[in-house]
């Protein structure tokens, strides 16, 4: 939310008044939220996922790159 806040230029997190809670002022004070909540959680979840894929695929590429040749030793020594 605060990545949502930074990238829209909000100054300051909008108060929330908790008295005469009702579903609708639940509505009004969580509404000035959405858009930065929302803006900042694919932003960040974008930018994790960009990282962690090639991470994870050239982490399982060699894991199974080891793994063979560690079978293919076992195999020669074997025979």
């Amino acid at each position: 939310m605060w990545t949502g806040f930074f990238l829209l230029g909000m100054p300051e997190v909008p108060d929330v008044s908790w008295k005469d809670l009702s579903m609708i002022t639940l509505y009004e004070s969580v509404r000035p939220f959405i858009l930065p909540f929302t803006l900042g959680a694919l932003t960040l979840g974008v930018l994790a996922a960009s990282l962690a894929y090639p991470l994870g695929v050239l982490l399982i590429s060699w894991y199974r790159t080891a793994r063979n040749v560690g079978n293919h030793i076992a195999q020669k020594r074997s025979t």
